[in-house]
């Protein structure tokens, strides 16, 4: 087994340490827009499954779709753009 000094064992081990701590950090942010995403889901299922949206005209369906797909991509755009910044912290 090759020996690795301890310079070098010192400098793996705080790479190794600094990747955990952006991996943690990236979690911690992640978690609230993905269940901040569900909700925006279960709102959506719940707009589609309702009587008033079965009353709207199609005008007005789109408007009530169009408004929580928005928000909808707006989540996922971000979500998107964490995980670039996260694999960017990881070089």
């Amino acid at each position: 087994m090759p020996r690795i000094s301890l310079r070098q064992s010192m400098r793996l081990f705080r790479r190794a340490a600094a990747i955990e701590l952006a991996r943690k950090e990236h979690e911690a942010f992640i978690a609230p827009l993905n269940e901040l995403l569900a909700e925006l889901f279960v709102d959506r299922g719940m707009l589609l499954g309702s009587g008033e949206y079965t009353e709207m005209l199609g005008v007005e369906k789109w408007k009530a779709l169009s408004e929580i797909d928005d928000k909808i991509i707006m989540v996922k755009e971000r979500i998107h753009e964490e995980g670039k910044r996260w694999m960017k912290r990881l070089r």
